[in-house]
Parts: C-alpha cells; sequence; structure tokens
C-alpha cells in the first residue's frame, strides 16, 4: 500500500490506528461503533461498501453512520513534503450528510490550530463533494450526528498535531 517515502509510515496503519481510537470513544459515548475495515491488510472498496450496506440492511439505514479514515503519506522518492492539509468529503448534492461534515469542520478548525483546512464552498457549505466509491455505493444517509462525536473524531484524528491537546473545544454542533 501507500507509504511514506522512507517507508516507515504506512497509510493503512496509521488509519486503523486512529479508527481504532475513534470507535473506543464513540463507544464511550453510549454509541454502537464497530470498524469497517479491522483487517490488517487492504479490502476492496466494493467490500467495504458491501459491509456498509449489510449494517444498512440489518440495523436500518437511518440507524448508521459511515466515517472513513484516510491520510496521504506525501513525499516522492525519498523526500517528504510538509503535508498539513485537512478535509472532508461527502457526497455530491446537499444531504444530511453535509450536516456532519459542518461539524466536522468546525472541530478541525478548534482542534487543528494552524492547519490548512481544505473546503469547497461553491455550494454554500465547506465540504468537499466527490465520487467517491465509499461515498457513491452505499445506501446509508447521515441523520445524527452530535457536537462530542464531531470533536472525538477530530481530536483522535488530529493526535498529535493538535496544540490544544488536553482542552475541550466546544461548537455550536448539537
Amino acid at each position: 500500500g501507500k507509504r511514506s517515502p522512507d517507508g516507515r509510515f504506512r497509510e493503512y496503519a496509521w488509519a486503523r490506528e486512529i479508527a481504532r481510537a475513534i470507535v473506543a470513544d464513540i463507544n464511550d459515548l453510549g454509541y454502537d461503533a464497530e470498524l469497517l475495515v479491522p483487517e490488517e491488510y487492504d479490502v476492496c472498496l466494493s467490500a467495504r461498501c458491501y459491509r456498509v450496506n449489510s449494517w444498512c440492511d440489518r440495523l436500518g439505514k437511518r440507524n448508521v453512520l459511515c466515517v472513513s479514515i484516510h491520510v496521504n503519506a506525501a513525499g516522492k522518492g525519498d523526500r517528504w513534503y510538509n503535508a498539513t492539509g485537512w478535509s472532508a468529503y461527502t457526497c455530491r448534492g446537499q444531504t444530511s450528510s453535509d450536516k456532519l461534515a459542518d461539524c466536522l469542520y468546525k472541530q478541525a478548525g478548534l482542534w487543528l490550530p494552524g492547519h490548512r483546512l481544505r473546503m469547497d464552498k461553491t455550494d454554500g457549505d465547506p465540504d468537499i463533494e466527490a465520487e467517491f466509491t465509499i461515498l457513491r455505493k452505499r445506501r446509508l444517509r447521515v441523520h445524527a450526528y452530535s457536537r462530542k462525536m464531531a470533536s472525538k473524531i477530530v481530536k483522535k484524528a488530529s493526535g498529535s498535531w493538535s496544540r490544544k491537546k488536553g482542552k475541550r473545544p466546544s461548537s455550536d454542533c448539537t
């Protein structure tokens, strides 16, 4: 899989580590949370979509929230790039996923000072709309979100980058 120029940083390993921490924190908030990809090897996108859709069929799509964690190992050859950006992608159009993305952006602004928040406000909100497979080929829509959940997701994903570590930012997401 993708990795840093020196091979020490593996994208999948970082994503799994952060996802495990987010799942634990969301469970601590009283929600049921599971890893979409618990394996330590790459699972193809169609299998990931099948898993999400199976959860939607079993639990009802109004009861499923899918957050896909990704990182890019920025570099070329043996040279690291100084990547400091963050973004949230949703499917095209105004959907309930935009509401969660709004909360994530508010929390990212609090937990990631000094980092570039990449956004596309052409449709009135900050999320970037894309046709990624995981966004297109699943049945769910986001209907429930909270400031605490958005904060946990961004805080865990920010890891050691956050200068406000240990503090509890708040926003008007409810």
